[in-house]
């Protein structure tokens, strides 16, 4: 898993390799979140399907000095199927039932990527220019 040295790491990589680091940080931003969303919704649980139809992901953009990607769903009650419940019946609860945790298993899934993501956009910035 890579941690913020190794990112440091990797960008002084690519500014060695001439490359355009707005452009590679998209690129991996983008790959990181398709990781991580296509595990999030693999893990997603599955009664009716409108859960895990309702995933949606955003292009990667700058924000301040970093760039940015996010993934998100829109249905209401995914949170509380994700980090779990208490069950009232009556106004009295009579029970909790645990999160599923599907959103972090997609985060983690992507940071276990997150060296490998690199390692290809390394690749990818030497082969365009001719190394």
């Amino acid at each position: 898993m890579t941690d913020d040295r190794n990112f440091a790491e990797y960008r002084k990589k690519l500014e060695q390799l001439g490359a355009d680091l707005n452009e590679s940080a998209a690129r991996i931003v983008n790959e990181m979140a398709d990781v991580g969303m296509r595990e999030t919704v693999r893990n997603t649980p599955v009664d009716t399907g409108h859960l895990r139809r309702m995933w949606f992901k955003l292009s990667a953009r700058r924000v301040g000095n970093g760039t940015e990607s996010q993934y998100f769903n829109m249905v209401y009650y995914g949170p509380y199927v994700n980090n779990g419940h208490r069950v009232v019946r009556n106004g009295i609860t009579v029970g909790y039932v645990p999160g599923k945790r599907f959103l972090e298993q997609g985060i983690n899934a992507a940071k276990e990527h997150s060296d490998e993501i690199f390692q290809r956009e390394i690749n990818r910035v030497k082969q365009k220019g001719g190394w």
